[in-house]
């Protein structure tokens, strides 16, 4: 099968900030996964309108990630294909680190089948003040499929480094700024605990 496609700090992908950052041919570095668009639940006491729009940028953005990791090309103009461009949903730094790990999906002849482990998302805070941007933070609790894994396009063979490092069900914290009038992830950390009650 060749050289084995991971990526350097990561542990379940959408669970680092860092997650695409040190793409690498490398077999010997940390497993990754994927995400599906979420469900949402907003929490009482955060009616603001803008919390739901983040939430729903949020999901944008894991169905058109899911979508290229699926058909991974590389972006022309900043722009990837109908469908699939997570760039119009995301700002730096999770945007260049995604970018990097599509591009390694299309060097190594990799790209994602199945179905994508489901997501929780609810809405634990609301800074509207916070500088350079205002934030929503959220907090999504992934649930593992058996079926979402890494083939090569060149063997059809599946690459076992591209699974989940962590037992599901495993916590991430996202970050959506507000930034030039419109939603966009920023970034994407491990909860503390790790794991969650998906």
């Amino acid at each position: 099968m060749g050289t084995a496609l991971t990526c350097r700090k990561i542990g379940v992908l959408m669970l680092s900030v860092a997650l695409f950052a040190g793409c690498t041919m490398d077999p010997a570095r940390d497993r990754v996964s994927v995400v599906q668009p979420a469900t949402t639940v907003i929490p009482s006491g955060t009616g603001d309108p803008r919390a739901a729009a983040a939430v729903s940028t949020y999901r944008a953005f894991l169905k058109t990630a899911n979508n290229a990791f699926r058909r991974p090309a590389m972006a022309v103009r900043s722009r990837y294909p109908e469908g699939s461009n997570f760039a119009k949903y995301s700002v730096d730094p999770i945007q260049a680190q995604y970018e990097a790990f599509i591009s390694a999906l299309v060097q190594a002849h990799h790209s994602f089948r199945g179905t994508p482990p489901r997501s929780t998302v609810t809405v634990t805070a609301i800074d509207l003040a916070a500088e350079p941007y205002p934030l929503v933070t959220l907090s999504d609790c992934q649930t593992e499929t058996d079926t979402w894994r890494a083939y090569s396009t060149r063997t059809n063979a599946v690459n076992p480094q591209l699974t989940p490092g962590v037992a599901a069900p495993y916590g991430i914290t996202v970050n959506v700024a507000y930034v030039q009038k419109r939603w966009r992830v920023q970034t994407i950390k491990p909860d503390p605990a790790g794991t969650c009650a998906g």
